[in-house]
């Protein structure tokens, strides 16, 4: 009997852990499958963006802008410069990186729906107010137009969205002056955690997988979100041999030793100086883009050399043996541009004073939020780099306040309910609750 039984106990335990183990077998098969899947997703991006630098070489296209587009040109550019001068003077982190082409698209399409004064400030801060939004969108089409031909193996990519709330619908005008310039995909949408998921699916879709997790959450007023990606992928003109990628030292701002990896870029190339920079540059593909690299000298502040970079627009007047130098790196960056803009003279656009001038959609809506996320990374091959910025809209009330009065309800007391057809406010049920037990 004893031994029986203990056959039968071996019996009962091998099944358990052959039951186990074809769980297990599950759960792993399941755990690679997924993480098959993500990667996949990622390969397929990097596959797509790769397709790129097997393109057939094309000749340097300049992007020639008549005297008008040329004057705009110039103040975005003015802005940019500006804004960045301002975003460093306040900066927290050791890295910074911010796109201003991803903003100003952003905020010259918000623009599009904006009347009277509140258009009036966004122009007035970007230098362009003598011009109508005609001018503008006429000259942000030409530019992206010679930045996409500009180069068959240098890759630029610039998309719009938005996503809005089920409850309300575009406003026609404002829809037919975003179509042709900046071809916005528009998502009606629930506004809920899967429409958080798909935001994020598109960000990452479309910067190849650098922008991750753009929109961390959706709050409870948020009723539409409008997204401006901008991608550039490019490699140097020469290729660099791996001879020319050593281990070297980086000193940070703190004046701490980092070790890293340098390359060494020896050209014949623009070069220019000023009292308190270097600055030269090196291109990609057939040299329609470029990076330029500005070097602060020693015992100089870096924001009076920007300052001077600045002023005296310093991208190389001469040519010279160039020795450069430079680390392979990565960064990141994520910051809040509500402030900044504020700080500009962009006001009315986070109020709901006005809400008849805010005129995207068939409900009052005000600016919450303006964020932007960018990631660079740069090494002997060339330099990928990825920015996202994201304008968030809440709903107003009453065009007064931002958020609405709570007015708290507790059913715990004897009530009355109804249920109707609305149209007509037929009563399909009248009731009361007296007990609810």
């Amino acid at each position: 009997m004893r031994k029986s039984n203990y056959l039968m106990g071996i019996i009962a335990a091998t099944a358990l852990f052959a039951c186990s183990e074809v769980e297990l077998t599950d759960i792993r098969e399941k755990t690679e499958e997924n993480v098959k899947e993500i990667e996949t997703v990622e390969d397929d991006l990097r596959a797509k963006e790769e397709d790129i630098f097997n393109a057939e070489y094309t000749t340097r296209k300049d992007i020639v802008l008549d005297t008008q587009n040329n004057t705009i040109h110039n103040r975005f550019n003015d802005f940019s410069w500006n804004t960045f001068s301002k975003i460093f003077s306040n900066k927290e982190d050791a890295n910074l990186l911010f796109s201003p082409l991803s903003l100003n698209q952003n905020i010259m399409m918000l623009s599009n729906g904006l009347k009277g004064e509140t258009r009036e400030e966004i122009l007035k801060a970007f230098g362009i107010s003598d011009f109508s939004l005609e001018e503008i969108n006429s000259y942000i089409l030409q530019l992206n137009e010679g930045l996409n031909g500009a180069d068959s193996r240098t890759k630029y990519r610039t998309n719009n969205a938005i996503w809005h709330a089920n409850s309300m619908s575009v406003q026609q005008e404002f829809k037919e002056n975003i179509s042709e310039v900046y071809e916005t995909d528009i998502f009606p949408a629930m506004m809920n955690n899967q429409t958080l998921d798909s935001i994020n699916a598109w960000a990452n879709e479309k910067t190849f997988g650098r922008i991750k997790n753009m929109v961390k959450n959706l709050g409870p007023n948020t009723v539409a979100i409008m997204m401006n990606t901008v991608y550039f992928r490019g490699l140097w003109t020469e290729e660099l041999p791996d001879k020319q990628i050593n281990d070297g030292e980086f000193i940070n701002e703190n004046g701490e030793t980092e070790q890293t990896r340098m390359v060494w870029y020896p050209k014949y190339a623009l070069y220019a100086e000023g009292n308190t920079y270097q600055t030269t540059v090196r291109h990609f593909g057939n040299e329609a883009f470029a990076m330029d690299f500005i070097l602060p000298k020693e015992g100089v502040s870096a924001f009076d050399a920007l300052i001077e970079f600045m002023t005296t627009k310093g991208y190389g007047s001469e040519y010279k043996q160039v020795h450069l130098k430079f680390p392979i790196f990565e960064a990141v960056s994520e910051m809040n541009l509500n402030e900044l803009l504020q700080s500009l003279g962009i006001n009315r656009l986070f109020s709901c004073t006005s809400p008849e001038e805010i005129c995207l959609f068939d409900s009052p809506v005000f600016v919450s939020s303006v964020i932007q996320k960018t990631s660079i990374s740069v090494d002997e091959k060339g330099t990928e780099a990825a920015a996202c910025t994201q304008i968030s809209f809440d709903v107003t009330y009453n065009g007064e306040e931002q958020k609405p009065k709570i007015v708290e309800m507790v059913l715990n007391r004897p009530f009355f309910y109804t249920i109707r057809e609305t149209s007509t406010n037929t009563p399909l049920f009248i009731g009361y609750q007296g007990s609810v037990k």
